[in-house]
């Protein structure tokens, strides 16, 4: 039994990893393809010569290592994200809409930019 032990945490990873699936079913793919293209050689000495058929062997190899390796490293853990840039552009756009609706702010926003309130303030004199 030691050895269903030390083989199960892999059998799981075929069920659960995507990304093992992924390169399972690639592998399976190309062995399907090289397959019919090798039945359909007139003979099995220009099947061997037929660069297609070997570049999906080659392929298939690749997806089966692949797969090797992704059950050795096992899943990736995605990468939590951070809600600090929402969080700031929300503060932002909030802060914007303030300004832009209340003219106390706006005017005195203005004045700390540089530009001259007062400019701002009046109105033409024709109006």
């Amino acid at each position: 039994m030691p050895t269903l032990q030390t083989v199960q945490p892999y059998v799981e990873q075929l069920f659960d990893d995507s990304e093992v699936q992924k390169q399972l079913a690639r592998a399976t793919a190309n062995l399907r393809g090289a397959k019919s293209r090798a039945n359909s050689a007139k003979s099995k000495k220009k099947a061997l010569k037929d660069p297609t058929l070997r570049r999906r062997l080659v392929n298939t190899g690749q997806a089966v290592v692949a797969a090797g390796v992704a059950i050795k490293h096992g899943p990736e853990k995605k990468a939590k994200r951070s809600r600090r840039g929402w969080l700031v552009a929300l503060a932002a756009v909030g802060a914007g809409a303030y300004v832009a609706t209340n003219e106390d702010a706006r005017t005195k926003l203005l004045g700390l930019i540089g530009q001259n309130d007062s400019a701002t303030a009046t109105e033409p004199a024709g109006a």
